[in-house]
């Protein structure tokens, strides 16, 4: 079932007329383009507050070169705290040390030791360069509508986080991967369409709408693997689709001098063993021993140091000494926190659909219809800032 928050009034569109701040659209700081000291625009025109007349113009297939000098923006011979730059068509090119197109508008701005290159966006617009960049467009209808409402409930939670900050999120796996107009498919954009405005609301505010690539058979409650308090709508999950994906199962091998490296105080290690799970059977305590003493680390601990993407969840099943080191068997795919994105693609192959998935992965969270769910957290941010 779909509630349905009303009353909030929408915003007249961007013009170029009025490029000051917009609170309906998203902010997403491009950190993936790689900018640094300068970038180059495929744009329309670039605007200044208090100038009457555009700072530049281009022509299609021209570009606008903008660089970071003194602490300020250069363009040309003009020097400017803070610009846009208007979509040439639909869309804008930004080139630095990659490049990537965006629908919406660009927002330059000098950071302390880079330039920074804001994507302001509507928030579906957005969610297109996000849902195939987060799930193969190749999944179930079911299973992309399912990361749909999902990727909309983060985005909204973290604009209640950065009141106050010149960006929401950014474009990288820190909040959720964003590649633009580039990654955009057929079916991922359906699957943002056909759920626009569906948000996960837990209390009246968004959710804190966490998701992994393969959860090995069983999620984990937020607490097991970032601490603090549990949360309601992320508890434990048994997984429709344990295995679901190649990452479901993994066996790597820990060579006995790497592990010497990365706990050097115990000696030539001689052994690794779990000795507390958590309530959904992932490791939390790991003891390293060696010639010279113990250690006991936290699971996550452990992860970080061996690597993430050696050891890819803390769902682990065996731990074997061999000759060459310690051979750790396990399931899954990163911290294993609400819905599983193989889980998913298993359930909508079983015939679930995205709104009983949703349900599962987030029990007692409400999909909610907002007619601006952009301006509805903004709303909400002052309110729960006085908390």
């Amino acid at each position: 079932m779909v509630a349905a928050v009303v009353g909030l009034l929408a915003v007249a569109p961007l013009t170029a007329q009025d490029p000051s701040p917009q609170p309906e659209l998203i902010r997403v700081l491009l950190n993936r383009i790689e900018a640094t000291t300068s970038v180059a625009l495929s744009s329309d025109e670039l605007f200044a507050p208090g100038e009457a007349e555009p700072v530049a113009v281009t022509k299609p297939g021209e570009q606008i070169a903008v660089s970071l000098e003194a602490g300020m923006l250069r363009i040309g011979t003009g020097r400017y705290n803070q610009v846009w730059a208007l979509p040439l068509g639909r869309n804008i090119t930004v080139s630095a040390g990659a490049r990537r197109t965006y629908r919406g508008r660009i927002r330059l701005l000098p950071g302390t030791r880079r330039l920074l290159v804001v994507n302001e966006v509507g928030l579906e617009a957005y969610l297109m360069g996000v849902v195939p960049a987060e799930m193969p467009p190749s999944f179930h209808p079911e299973a992309l509508k399912a990361q749909a409402g999902v990727a909309r409930t983060f985005a909204m939670a973290r604009i209640l986080r950065a009141a106050g900050d010149v960006f929401d999120l950014d474009d990288t796996t820190a909040s959720q991967s964003y590649l633009g107009i580039g990654i955009e498919a057929p079916q991922t954009n359906a699957a943002v369409r056909e759920t626009a405005n569906l948000a996960l609301l837990y209390g009246g505010e968004p959710i804190q709408a966490l998701y992994c690539t393969v959860s090995g058979g069983v999620t984990a409650g937020n607490e097991e693997a970032f601490g603090g308090v549990p949360l309601p709508y992320l508890r434990s999950v048994r997984d429709a689709d344990p295995s679901g994906s190649p990452y479901g199962a993994w066996s790597p091998n820990q060579s006995w001098e790497f592990l010497l490296r990365a706990y050097p105080g115990v000696g030539a290690v001689m052994r690794v063993e779990v000795l507390k799970r958590t309530a959904s059977g992932r490791a939390a305590a790991i003891r390293i021993s060696g010639e010279r003493g113990a250690v006991t680390v936290s699971g996550t601990s452990f992860r970080n140091a061996v690597g993430v993407n050696s050891l890819k969840s803390l769902l682990i099943d065996s731990v074997e000494a061999t000759e060459q080191g310690v051979r750790i068997r396990g399931r899954g795919w990163g911290h294993g926190v609400g819905m599983c994105q193989a889980g998913a693609q298993g359930r909508a192959l079983s015939g679930q659909t995205y709104d009983f998935i949703l349900a599962t992965y987030y029990p007692g969270a409400s999909l909610t219809f907002l007619p601006e769910p952009v301006l509805f957290v903004r709303a909400l941010a002052p309110a729960l800032s006085r908390r």
